[in-house]
Protein backbone atom coordinates (compact mmCIF):
# COMPACT_ATOMS: atom_id res chain seq x y z
CA UNK A 1 0.00 0.00 0.00
CA UNK A 2 1.35 3.36 -1.29
CA UNK A 3 1.80 5.36 2.24
CA UNK A 4 1.65 9.06 2.23
CA UNK A 5 5.22 10.54 3.42
CA UNK A 6 4.67 13.92 6.28
CA UNK A 7 6.38 16.39 3.36
CA UNK A 8 5.56 16.70 -0.52
CA UNK A 9 2.43 18.24 -2.29
CA UNK A 10 -0.67 16.77 -1.69
CA UNK A 11 0.20 14.09 0.81
CA UNK A 12 0.45 15.35 4.65
CA UNK A 13 2.52 18.83 3.97
CA UNK A 14 2.87 19.81 7.48
CA UNK A 15 6.02 21.81 7.07
CA UNK A 16 4.16 24.92 6.59
CA UNK A 17 5.55 27.08 4.01
CA UNK A 18 8.17 28.84 5.17
CA UNK A 19 7.28 32.51 3.80
CA UNK A 20 3.80 32.07 4.81
CA UNK A 21 4.57 30.94 8.70
CA UNK A 22 6.88 33.83 8.45
CA UNK A 23 4.02 36.56 7.64
CA UNK A 24 1.93 34.78 10.53
CA UNK A 25 4.38 35.31 13.02
CA UNK A 26 5.12 39.04 11.78
CA UNK A 27 1.05 39.56 11.95
CA UNK A 28 0.69 38.39 15.79
CA UNK A 29 3.99 40.23 16.65
CA UNK A 30 2.53 43.32 15.51
CA UNK A 31 -0.70 42.91 17.20
CA UNK A 32 1.16 41.89 20.89
CA UNK A 33 3.95 44.69 20.40
CA UNK A 34 0.85 47.24 19.70
CA UNK A 35 -1.01 46.13 22.46
CA UNK A 36 1.52 46.00 24.84
CA UNK A 37 2.42 48.91 24.23
CA UNK A 38 -1.45 50.50 24.88
CA UNK A 39 -0.62 48.56 27.89
CA UNK A 40 -2.18 50.35 31.35
CA UNK A 41 -4.04 52.73 28.46
CA UNK A 42 -6.77 55.11 29.71
CA UNK A 43 -8.13 55.90 26.16
CA UNK A 44 -11.12 54.58 24.71
CA UNK A 45 -10.69 55.29 21.75
CA UNK A 46 -7.00 54.18 21.48
CA UNK A 47 -8.59 50.42 22.70
CA UNK A 48 -11.16 50.14 20.20
CA UNK A 49 -8.56 51.15 17.26
CA UNK A 50 -6.47 47.98 18.74
CA UNK A 51 -9.17 45.57 18.87
CA UNK A 52 -10.17 46.41 15.60
CA UNK A 53 -6.72 46.01 14.30
CA UNK A 54 -5.75 42.89 15.98
CA UNK A 55 -8.72 41.44 15.48
CA UNK A 56 -8.42 41.92 11.51
CA UNK A 57 -5.02 40.17 11.82
CA UNK A 58 -6.47 37.36 13.08
CA UNK A 59 -9.50 36.79 10.66
CA UNK A 60 -7.50 37.31 7.61
CA UNK A 61 -5.39 34.81 9.30
CA UNK A 62 -8.72 32.25 9.89
CA UNK A 63 -9.80 33.32 5.63
CA UNK A 64 -6.16 32.18 4.51
CA UNK A 65 -6.15 29.38 6.93
CA UNK A 66 -9.42 27.62 6.15
CA UNK A 67 -8.35 28.46 1.88
CA UNK A 68 -5.42 26.02 2.76
CA UNK A 69 -8.26 23.65 4.33
CA UNK A 70 -10.71 23.43 1.00
CA UNK A 71 -7.99 23.22 -1.22
CA UNK A 72 -5.37 20.57 -0.16
CA UNK A 73 -6.66 19.77 3.25
CA UNK A 74 -3.46 20.33 5.09
CA UNK A 75 -2.62 22.18 8.99
CA UNK A 76 -6.27 21.31 9.83
CA UNK A 77 -5.69 22.03 13.73
CA UNK A 78 -3.43 25.19 13.25
CA UNK A 79 -6.71 26.56 11.36
CA UNK A 80 -9.03 25.10 14.29
CA UNK A 81 -6.47 27.40 17.08
CA UNK A 82 -6.96 30.16 14.80
CA UNK A 83 -10.77 29.96 14.52
CA UNK A 84 -10.89 29.38 18.10
CA UNK A 85 -8.89 32.96 19.09
CA UNK A 86 -11.05 34.50 16.99
CA UNK A 87 -14.27 32.61 17.87
CA UNK A 88 -13.44 32.75 21.21
CA UNK A 89 -12.21 35.85 21.80
CA UNK A 90 -11.60 38.78 19.06
CA UNK A 91 -15.61 38.51 17.92
CA UNK A 92 -16.69 39.03 21.48
CA UNK A 93 -14.06 42.04 21.58
CA UNK A 94 -14.98 43.61 18.78
CA UNK A 95 -18.58 43.59 19.42
CA UNK A 96 -17.75 45.45 23.24
CA UNK A 97 -15.70 48.00 20.73
CA UNK A 98 -18.79 48.49 18.83
CA UNK A 99 -21.12 49.53 21.47
CA UNK A 100 -22.59 52.77 22.22
CA UNK A 101 -20.80 53.60 24.53
CA UNK A 102 -18.09 51.31 23.95
CA UNK A 103 -17.23 48.26 26.39
CA UNK A 104 -20.36 48.49 28.67
CA UNK A 105 -19.91 45.11 31.29
CA UNK A 106 -22.70 42.70 30.97
CA UNK A 107 -25.60 42.01 33.40
CA UNK A 108 -23.80 39.55 35.73
CA UNK A 109 -23.63 38.93 39.73
CA UNK A 110 -20.05 40.04 39.06
CA UNK A 111 -20.14 43.03 42.10
CA UNK A 112 -17.17 45.10 41.26
CA UNK A 113 -17.71 46.35 37.90
CA UNK A 114 -21.03 48.00 36.42
CA UNK A 115 -21.11 50.65 33.75
CA UNK A 116 -17.90 50.26 31.34
CA UNK A 117 -15.02 48.50 31.88
CA UNK A 118 -12.28 50.26 32.77
CA UNK A 119 -9.94 51.21 29.88
CA UNK A 120 -6.89 49.63 31.30
CA UNK A 121 -8.80 46.55 32.33
CA UNK A 122 -9.70 46.22 28.61
CA UNK A 123 -5.91 46.95 27.57
CA UNK A 124 -4.66 44.31 29.87
CA UNK A 125 -7.58 41.95 28.57
CA UNK A 126 -6.14 42.90 25.03
CA UNK A 127 -2.90 42.21 25.74
CA UNK A 128 -3.25 38.57 27.25
CA UNK A 129 -5.27 37.80 24.22
CA UNK A 130 -2.90 39.07 21.42
CA UNK A 131 0.15 37.41 23.97
CA UNK A 132 -1.40 34.01 23.68
CA UNK A 133 -2.26 34.25 20.20
CA UNK A 134 1.08 34.92 19.48
CA UNK A 135 2.65 32.03 21.45
CA UNK A 136 -0.05 30.10 19.65
CA UNK A 137 1.66 30.31 16.84
CA UNK A 138 5.51 30.30 17.80
CA UNK A 139 4.81 27.32 19.06
CA UNK A 140 2.74 25.63 16.31
CA UNK A 141 5.61 27.14 13.75
CA UNK A 142 8.95 26.76 16.02
CA UNK A 143 8.16 23.47 18.24
CA UNK A 144 9.17 20.10 16.34
CA UNK A 145 5.99 17.37 17.26
CA UNK A 146 6.10 14.76 19.44
CA UNK A 147 7.85 12.43 17.78
CA UNK A 148 6.66 9.22 19.81
CA UNK A 149 3.24 9.95 19.65
CA UNK A 150 3.30 9.89 15.47
CA UNK A 151 5.15 6.75 15.97
CA UNK A 152 2.74 4.96 18.27
CA UNK A 153 -0.22 6.00 15.86
CA UNK A 154 1.71 4.93 12.79
CA UNK A 155 2.75 1.72 13.87
CA UNK A 156 -1.27 0.61 14.42
CA UNK A 157 -4.43 0.08 12.17
CA UNK A 158 -8.11 -1.17 12.58
CA UNK A 159 -8.41 -4.19 13.60
CA UNK A 160 -12.19 -4.55 12.83
CA UNK A 161 -13.90 -2.53 9.86
CA UNK A 162 -17.32 -2.82 7.81
CA UNK A 163 -20.71 -3.73 9.63
CA UNK A 164 -18.41 -5.45 12.44
CA UNK A 165 -17.39 -2.09 13.52
CA UNK A 166 -20.43 -0.17 12.86
CA UNK A 167 -22.20 -2.69 15.16
CA UNK A 168 -19.43 -2.30 17.81
CA UNK A 169 -20.20 1.90 17.25
CA UNK A 170 -24.07 1.14 18.05
CA UNK A 171 -23.39 -1.05 21.30
CA UNK A 172 -21.02 1.65 22.30
CA UNK A 173 -23.70 4.69 21.48
CA UNK A 174 -26.50 2.87 23.68
CA UNK A 175 -23.97 2.52 26.82
CA UNK A 176 -24.83 6.02 27.26
CA UNK A 177 -28.84 5.36 28.32
CA UNK A 178 -27.59 2.91 31.26
CA UNK A 179 -27.27 6.37 33.25
CA UNK A 180 -30.17 7.88 32.37
CA UNK A 181 -31.92 4.06 32.90
CA UNK A 182 -30.44 3.76 36.47
CA UNK A 183 -32.75 7.52 36.98
CA UNK A 184 -35.81 7.04 35.44
CA UNK A 185 -36.04 3.65 35.78
CA UNK A 186 -38.84 1.53 33.46
CA UNK A 187 -41.03 5.34 34.28
CA UNK A 188 -41.51 5.78 30.23
CA UNK A 189 -43.43 9.44 30.98
CA UNK A 190 -40.73 10.37 33.75
CA UNK A 191 -38.06 9.61 31.04
CA UNK A 192 -39.84 11.52 27.96
CA UNK A 193 -40.21 15.03 30.49
CA UNK A 194 -36.14 14.84 31.62
CA UNK A 195 -35.32 14.90 27.77
CA UNK A 196 -38.13 17.39 26.31
CA UNK A 197 -37.49 19.97 28.74
CA UNK A 198 -33.50 19.90 28.30
CA UNK A 199 -31.61 22.10 30.91
CA UNK A 200 -35.28 23.46 32.27
CA UNK A 201 -35.58 20.51 34.00
CA UNK A 202 -33.21 19.92 37.00
CA UNK A 203 -32.39 16.75 38.08
CA UNK A 204 -31.41 16.97 42.35
CA UNK A 205 -29.75 14.82 44.90
CA UNK A 206 -29.85 11.12 44.50
CA UNK A 207 -31.53 11.74 41.19
CA UNK A 208 -28.32 13.12 39.75
CA UNK A 209 -26.23 10.54 41.63
CA UNK A 210 -25.60 7.49 39.14
CA UNK A 211 -21.75 6.98 40.39
CA UNK A 212 -19.46 5.63 37.65
CA UNK A 213 -21.95 4.90 35.30
CA UNK A 214 -22.02 8.52 34.16
CA UNK A 215 -18.42 7.62 31.96
CA UNK A 216 -20.84 5.32 30.11
CA UNK A 217 -21.92 9.03 28.27
CA UNK A 218 -18.50 9.30 26.99
CA UNK A 219 -18.47 6.23 25.42
CA UNK A 220 -21.98 6.68 23.89
CA UNK A 221 -19.96 10.05 22.38
CA UNK A 222 -17.15 7.96 21.03
CA UNK A 223 -19.54 5.28 19.43
CA UNK A 224 -21.81 8.19 17.86
CA UNK A 225 -18.71 10.12 16.63
CA UNK A 226 -17.00 7.25 14.57
CA UNK A 227 -20.01 5.90 13.00
CA UNK A 228 -21.00 9.51 11.79
CA UNK A 229 -18.26 10.06 10.55
CA UNK A 230 -17.87 6.57 8.57
CA UNK A 231 -21.84 7.73 7.16
CA UNK A 232 -20.47 10.68 6.15
CA UNK A 233 -17.03 9.60 4.42
CA UNK A 234 -19.00 6.97 2.72
CA UNK A 235 -17.17 4.05 4.08
CA UNK A 236 -18.81 0.35 3.07
CA UNK A 237 -20.43 -1.04 6.32
CA UNK A 238 -23.86 -1.31 7.73
CA UNK A 239 -25.52 2.05 6.94
CA UNK A 240 -28.47 0.95 9.71
CA UNK A 241 -26.45 0.73 12.34
CA UNK A 242 -24.16 3.79 11.33
CA UNK A 243 -27.23 5.74 11.56
CA UNK A 244 -28.89 4.17 14.47
CA UNK A 245 -25.00 4.41 16.72
CA UNK A 246 -25.42 8.37 15.42
CA UNK A 247 -29.30 8.99 16.50
CA UNK A 248 -29.02 7.08 19.49
CA UNK A 249 -26.06 8.88 21.08
CA UNK A 250 -27.73 12.62 19.96
CA UNK A 251 -31.02 11.93 21.25
CA UNK A 252 -28.90 12.03 24.22
CA UNK A 253 -26.52 14.69 23.62
CA UNK A 254 -29.14 17.01 22.18
CA UNK A 255 -31.74 16.83 25.41
CA UNK A 256 -28.63 17.35 27.99
CA UNK A 257 -28.22 20.88 26.70
CA UNK A 258 -24.70 20.57 26.54
CA UNK A 259 -22.88 21.76 23.36
CA UNK A 260 -19.33 20.41 23.90
CA UNK A 261 -21.18 17.05 23.93
CA UNK A 262 -22.84 17.89 20.57
CA UNK A 263 -19.43 19.10 19.69
CA UNK A 264 -17.35 15.96 20.38
CA UNK A 265 -20.22 13.75 18.58
CA UNK A 266 -20.24 15.56 15.17
CA UNK A 267 -17.62 18.20 14.58
CA UNK A 268 -14.78 14.65 14.39
CA UNK A 269 -16.68 14.33 10.93
CA UNK A 270 -15.78 18.09 9.97
CA UNK A 271 -12.24 17.41 10.81
CA UNK A 272 -12.06 13.48 9.22
CA UNK A 273 -13.57 14.61 6.23
CA UNK A 274 -11.31 18.11 6.00
CA UNK A 275 -8.30 15.21 7.15
CA UNK A 276 -8.83 13.16 3.87
CA UNK A 277 -8.33 15.96 1.33
CA UNK A 278 -4.43 15.54 1.90
CA UNK A 279 -4.79 12.04 1.64
CA UNK A 280 -7.49 11.05 -1.23
CA UNK A 281 -6.85 10.96 -4.68
CA UNK A 282 -8.20 13.75 -7.22
CA UNK A 283 -11.73 11.75 -7.45
CA UNK A 284 -12.14 10.92 -3.46
CA UNK A 285 -11.41 15.11 -3.24
CA UNK A 286 -13.52 16.57 -5.01
CA UNK A 287 -16.44 14.25 -3.43
CA UNK A 288 -14.98 15.42 0.32
CA UNK A 289 -14.67 18.92 -0.05
CA UNK A 290 -18.84 19.66 -0.79
CA UNK A 291 -19.13 17.37 2.25
CA UNK A 292 -17.19 19.43 4.68
CA UNK A 293 -18.85 22.12 3.83
CA UNK A 294 -21.96 20.27 4.48
CA UNK A 295 -21.26 19.09 7.80
CA UNK A 296 -19.90 22.40 8.69
CA UNK A 297 -23.50 24.17 7.83
CA UNK A 298 -25.11 21.00 9.82
CA UNK A 299 -22.98 21.38 13.01
CA UNK A 300 -23.39 24.82 13.37
CA UNK A 301 -27.30 24.19 12.71
CA UNK A 302 -27.85 21.83 15.50
CA UNK A 303 -25.45 23.85 17.82
CA UNK A 304 -27.77 27.21 17.42
CA UNK A 305 -30.79 24.79 17.35
CA UNK A 306 -29.85 22.88 20.83
CA UNK A 307 -28.20 26.67 22.26
CA UNK A 308 -32.16 28.65 21.61
CA UNK A 309 -34.31 25.77 23.24
CA UNK A 310 -31.68 24.17 25.95
CA UNK A 311 -33.43 26.80 28.43
CA UNK A 312 -37.08 26.04 27.79
CA UNK A 313 -36.96 22.97 26.17
CA UNK A 314 -38.53 20.48 23.18
CA UNK A 315 -41.94 21.36 24.03
CA UNK A 316 -42.09 25.42 24.86
CA UNK A 317 -39.57 25.28 22.04
CA UNK A 318 -42.12 24.17 19.45
CA UNK A 319 -44.32 27.35 19.35
CA UNK A 320 -40.86 29.25 20.16
CA UNK A 321 -39.30 28.35 16.66
CA UNK A 322 -43.06 28.78 15.05
CA UNK A 323 -43.04 32.65 16.17
CA UNK A 324 -39.63 33.95 15.62
CA UNK A 325 -37.82 34.06 12.98
CA UNK A 326 -34.85 32.38 11.33
CA UNK A 327 -32.28 35.77 12.43
CA UNK A 328 -33.76 35.69 16.26
CA UNK A 329 -33.41 31.94 16.97
CA UNK A 330 -29.61 32.37 15.00
CA UNK A 331 -29.02 35.54 17.85
CA UNK A 332 -30.62 33.38 20.64
CA UNK A 333 -28.94 30.10 20.12
CA UNK A 334 -24.90 31.54 18.85
CA UNK A 335 -24.22 32.80 22.36
CA UNK A 336 -21.73 30.96 24.11
CA UNK A 337 -18.62 32.76 22.48
CA UNK A 338 -18.35 35.64 24.57
CA UNK A 339 -14.70 34.46 26.46
CA UNK A 340 -13.16 38.03 25.76
CA UNK A 341 -15.44 39.37 28.45
CA UNK A 342 -14.68 36.09 30.98
CA UNK A 343 -11.00 37.01 30.47
CA UNK A 344 -11.83 40.59 31.52
CA UNK A 345 -13.78 39.93 34.60
CA UNK A 346 -11.02 36.88 35.65
CA UNK A 347 -8.38 39.91 35.11
CA UNK A 348 -10.35 42.26 37.08
CA UNK A 349 -10.76 39.10 39.99
CA UNK A 350 -7.01 37.96 39.88
CA UNK A 351 -6.41 42.02 40.01
CA UNK A 352 -8.46 43.19 43.19
CA UNK A 353 -6.85 39.88 44.81
CA UNK A 354 -3.25 40.96 44.53
CA UNK A 355 -1.77 38.15 44.39
CA UNK A 356 -2.27 34.71 41.70
CA UNK A 357 -3.22 31.67 43.00
CA UNK A 358 -0.37 30.20 41.15
CA UNK A 359 -2.27 26.35 40.59
CA UNK A 360 -0.73 23.95 38.17
CA UNK A 361 -3.74 22.69 36.35
CA UNK A 362 -2.01 19.26 34.87
CA UNK A 363 -2.32 17.34 38.50
CA UNK A 364 -6.64 17.98 37.95
CA UNK A 365 -6.14 15.80 34.60
CA UNK A 366 -5.29 13.15 37.05
CA UNK A 367 -7.46 13.36 40.41
CA UNK A 368 -10.91 14.60 37.85
CA UNK A 369 -10.99 10.41 37.54
CA UNK A 370 -10.84 9.38 41.05
CA UNK A 371 -14.33 8.62 42.04
CA UNK A 372 -15.39 10.97 45.26
CA UNK A 373 -16.22 7.76 47.03
CA UNK A 374 -12.33 7.03 46.50
CA UNK A 375 -11.45 10.25 47.57
CA UNK A 376 -15.06 12.14 49.28
CA UNK A 377 -12.75 15.60 49.50
CA UNK A 378 -10.62 15.75 46.48
CA UNK A 379 -9.71 19.20 45.18
CA UNK A 380 -10.72 21.42 42.64
CA UNK A 381 -8.89 24.23 40.99
CA UNK A 382 -9.25 27.24 43.87
CA UNK A 383 -9.37 29.62 41.18
CA UNK A 384 -12.30 28.49 38.90
CA UNK A 385 -14.31 27.84 42.15
CA UNK A 386 -13.63 31.23 43.22
CA UNK A 387 -14.49 32.68 39.88
CA UNK A 388 -17.27 30.61 39.15
CA UNK A 389 -18.32 31.29 42.53
CA UNK A 390 -18.19 35.29 42.50
CA UNK A 391 -19.33 35.73 39.03
CA UNK A 392 -22.45 33.33 39.51
CA UNK A 393 -23.03 35.18 42.43
CA UNK A 394 -23.10 31.85 44.98
CA UNK A 395 -25.83 30.30 42.65
CA UNK A 396 -25.34 26.33 42.24
CA UNK A 397 -28.08 26.36 39.04
CA UNK A 398 -25.43 27.17 36.73
CA UNK A 399 -21.42 27.28 36.11
CA UNK A 400 -19.67 30.24 34.24
CA UNK A 401 -15.76 29.62 32.57
CA UNK A 402 -13.00 32.47 32.62
CA UNK A 403 -11.78 31.05 29.42
CA UNK A 404 -8.07 29.35 28.76
CA UNK A 405 -7.10 33.23 29.00
CA UNK A 406 -8.64 34.12 32.24
CA UNK A 407 -7.38 31.04 33.80
CA UNK A 408 -3.74 31.12 33.50
CA UNK A 409 -3.96 34.62 34.09
CA UNK A 410 -5.36 34.12 37.34
CA UNK A 411 -2.92 31.63 37.97
CA UNK A 412 0.72 33.11 36.56
CA UNK A 413 0.19 36.18 35.32
CA UNK A 414 0.85 37.02 31.23
CA UNK A 415 3.95 34.92 31.85
CA UNK A 416 0.95 31.93 32.32
CA UNK A 417 -1.17 32.87 29.72
CA UNK A 418 2.11 32.81 27.20
CA UNK A 419 3.18 29.15 28.01
CA UNK A 420 -0.47 27.79 27.60
CA UNK A 421 -0.09 29.81 24.36
CA UNK A 422 3.20 27.78 23.79
CA UNK A 423 1.47 24.70 24.93
CA UNK A 424 -1.86 24.40 22.52
CA UNK A 425 0.87 25.63 19.88
CA UNK A 426 3.27 22.40 20.17
CA UNK A 427 -0.20 20.35 20.75
CA UNK A 428 -1.80 21.74 17.71
CA UNK A 429 1.35 20.95 15.07
CA UNK A 430 1.50 17.51 17.15
CA UNK A 431 -2.47 16.83 15.98
CA UNK A 432 -1.35 17.92 12.40
CA UNK A 433 1.76 15.69 12.30
CA UNK A 434 -0.62 12.88 13.19
CA UNK A 435 -2.93 13.49 10.70
CA UNK A 436 -0.66 13.76 8.07
CA UNK A 437 0.88 10.46 8.17
CA UNK A 438 -2.54 8.22 8.93
CA UNK A 439 -3.64 6.36 6.29
CA UNK A 440 -7.80 6.43 6.22
CA UNK A 441 -7.91 3.15 4.36
CA UNK A 442 -6.48 0.97 7.65
CA UNK A 443 -6.34 3.80 9.93
CA UNK A 444 -9.44 5.81 9.75
CA UNK A 445 -10.42 5.18 13.98
CA UNK A 446 -7.19 7.12 14.55
CA UNK A 447 -8.13 9.70 12.09
CA UNK A 448 -11.20 10.13 14.00
CA UNK A 449 -9.68 10.48 17.25
CA UNK A 450 -7.21 13.02 16.04
CA UNK A 451 -10.11 14.73 14.92
CA UNK A 452 -11.58 14.47 18.78
CA UNK A 453 -8.39 15.81 20.33
CA UNK A 454 -8.42 18.76 17.61
CA UNK A 455 -12.19 19.66 19.57
CA UNK A 456 -10.60 18.71 22.73
CA UNK A 457 -8.23 21.58 21.70
CA UNK A 458 -10.67 23.96 19.94
CA UNK A 459 -12.92 23.79 23.71
CA UNK A 460 -10.32 24.44 25.77
CA UNK A 461 -9.96 28.35 24.54
CA UNK A 462 -12.90 27.99 26.78
CA UNK A 463 -11.67 26.24 30.25
CA UNK A 464 -8.70 23.92 30.11
CA UNK A 465 -10.32 21.24 32.12
CA UNK A 466 -10.27 17.70 32.33
CA UNK A 467 -13.90 17.59 31.70
CA UNK A 468 -13.29 17.88 28.35
CA UNK A 469 -10.06 16.09 28.57
CA UNK A 470 -12.23 12.93 29.43
CA UNK A 471 -13.66 12.61 25.89
CA UNK A 472 -10.83 12.27 23.58
CA UNK A 473 -9.16 9.96 26.58
CA UNK A 474 -12.08 7.68 25.84
CA UNK A 475 -11.80 7.89 22.44
CA UNK A 476 -8.06 6.98 22.98
CA UNK A 477 -8.99 3.81 24.24
CA UNK A 478 -11.46 2.52 22.64
CA UNK A 479 -8.60 3.22 19.69
CA UNK A 480 -6.22 0.99 21.01
CA UNK A 481 -8.81 -1.84 21.79
CA UNK A 482 -9.99 -1.54 18.39
CA UNK A 483 -6.65 -1.31 16.30
CA UNK A 484 -3.59 -4.15 16.88
CA UNK A 485 -0.14 -3.47 15.41
CA UNK A 486 0.78 -3.22 11.76
CA UNK A 487 1.94 -6.46 10.04
CA UNK A 488 4.37 -4.81 8.88
CA UNK A 489 6.88 -1.50 9.52
CA UNK A 490 6.33 1.34 7.38
CA UNK A 491 8.85 3.69 7.26
CA UNK A 492 8.25 7.64 7.72
CA UNK A 493 10.17 10.69 8.56
CA UNK A 494 8.80 11.38 12.18
CA UNK A 495 8.36 14.90 13.79
CA UNK A 496 8.51 17.10 10.87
Amino acid sequence: MNVPRITGQGTGNVQPAYRWAQIELVAATAAATMALLTLGAESVATNRAVIFICATLWIVMCVVAVSEIVVSGAQLTKATCLLGVTYWFWIEAIDLALDNPPFVVAPTFYPYLSGEYPSSLVATGVTAVSLFGLCLLAGYHMVRPVAIVQRALVQRQDAVSGIWLDGICFGLSILGWIPVLITVGADLEWLLEIMSSMRSYQLTGQESDVGLAVHFGLVSVAGGALALARLAAGIQGSRVFQVLAFLSAMILVFSTGSRFNLGYLMLPTVMSLAALLQHSGAKAVRGARPKVIVAVLIVSCAAILQGALRGMGLVEGRSYLDEQSVVSIGQAGGFGHEHFSAALLAIDLTQRRGEYYMEPMTPYFFTHFIPKDVWPDKPYPKSWLEYNSVVTGGTETFNVTPSVVGQYYMNWGLLGVMYIGLFFGALARTLDGCLAILDPEIQFIALVICGMWAVFLFLSFRFFYPLYFAFPVAGTVIYLVLSTTHRRKRSLKLGR
